[in-house]
């Protein structure tokens, strides 16, 4: 749903953390319409053709057709994200001396209008919405399970305020340190991704707990109820079996426990390639 304000029609002065988003080329000749605004106003730099630079940010247009395009904005959405301090202003980009109408551009855009600092153009939202609801009654959400231990908690977090003497007591075996899960903190960038990606897919918590720690499976709900309760209500499985769990996509940082059988996909974090939930973020929000 948007539930906030459109991008003005015309822009004269931005506020310190308001970013203007415009359509250039890739030689970054900036000599006309929003692109010319960018220049003269807020900083844009003339031969840059993309990305951040002063208070714009560069998306080339004029290279091809929207296939070229595309590219581009997914990588201004991914930036945009990483940075939520800012408010990005979206202009009609490619909608003026590129020659594309917004049916063509505006799709583009879809998953940036879950983002509460991402500002549309009023008929970029209305063709994102308009194409949206024929998905809503005939798509199901993609379903995705996440793991816990690394994943969504950390859990040296948790042996930090551990003694000495019950770590040794425990050698080799300190996940059935009794209380320990409920020490643990979240990894960092979890609770905001976990929310990013509530808009768009169907979340399950998918855990292992340690058979001879009964109080790990307790303090996990409690550590579920306490900082993700609004995603995860009753959404919660703990096994050692998450190969019989169907469903799209699992996020596991070891490929134990059935995680390695799992008839989906499983995306390895902490990988090379999902080394952390920026990362996880914009591969699964790619895959809409």
């Amino acid at each position: 749903m948007y539930d906030r304000e459109y991008t003005p029609e015309r822009i004269e002065e931005l506020r310190p953390n308001e970013i203007f988003v415009f359509g250039s080329n890739l030689a970054g000749l900036h000599v006309g319409g929003a692109a010319r605004q960018a220049i003269d106003r807020f900083g844009a730099i003339w031969g840059q053709g993309v990305g951040l630079q002063g208070q714009c940010y560069a998306i080339p247009t004029m290279q091809g057709g929207v296939e070229t395009i595309k590219p581009y904005v997914d990588e201004f959405i991914d930036f945009a994200f990483s940075h939520s301090e800012c408010k990005f202003l979206v202009t009609r980009i490619g909608c003026g001396i590129a020659g594309f109408t917004s049916e063509e551009i505006a799709p583009l855009f879809k998953r940036a209008i879950a983002m509460k600092h991402v500002v549309l153009p009023q008929d970029f939202v209305a063709v994102i919405q308009r194409n949206d609801k024929p998905n809503k009654q005939s798509e199901a959400k993609k379903r995705v399970f996440v793991d816990m231990d690394n994943v969504l908690v950390d859990f040296e977090s948790g042996l930090v305020q551990v003694s000495e003497d019950l770590k040794r007591e425990y050698a080799g075996r300190l996940d059935e340190i009794p209380g320990l899960f409920g020490l643990m903190k979240p990894m960092l960038g979890a609770i905001e991704a976990v929310h990013e990606l509530q808009k768009q897919f169907d979340l399950f918590i998918l855990s292992t707990a340690p058979w001879k720690n009964p109080s790990a499976w307790a303090d996990k709900v409690r550590w579920v109820t306490r900082y993700l309760d609004d995603v995860f209500h009753k959404r919660m499985i703990i096994t050692h079996r998450k190969d019989l769990c169907m469903g799209d996509y699992l996020i596991d940082d070891r490929g134990k426990n059935g995680t390695s059988e799992f008839a989906g996909e499983w995306i390895a974090f902490g990988s090379e390639t999902f080394p952390d939930w920026h990362a996880v973020v914009a591969y699964l929000c790619r895959q809409i």
